[in-house]
């Protein structure tokens, strides 16, 4: 990856309610997505890379980021596993799932670090 000439794309899903039309404004979750892509913006340009920040409001996260990585002709999809909190297991969840089996570019899934690790 060059960070002079590829771009990463930032993309947080907010996925709405089927009981909610697709472009309801909910306040709260816009505000966190908003500060979520605001801090890996910041962290992402102090090591010199071109970011590109999405906010997508979708039915589905999976569906959601297989189109927006089509649309913009993305070539890797980097997600974080999230821990199972009885047992620190790393599940692969729905939308890891549906990234293997429907996304046409190459998807990494990520262990977090977790903050207590001594």
């Amino acid at each position: 990856m060059n960070p002079n000439e590829d771009i990463i794309h930032l993309i947080y899903v907010i996925e709405m309610d089927r009981s909610l039309p697709i472009d309801s404004e909910i306040p709260p979750l816009t505000a966190k997505g908003e500060s979520t892509l605001k801090n890996l913006e910041f962290l992402a340009k102090r090591l010199k890379f071109n970011i590109e920040g999405h906010l997508v409001q979708s039915r589905d996260i999976g569906s959601a980021i297989v189109q927006e990585s089509f649309e913009k002709n993305i070539n890797t999809i980097l997600i974080e596993l999230q821990a199972n909190q009885i047992n620190q297991y790393y599940p692969v969840n729905k939308t890891a799932e549906y990234l293997l089996k429907n996304s046409k570019c190459q998807v990494i899934l990520v262990k977090p670090k977790l903050l207590n690790n001594n």
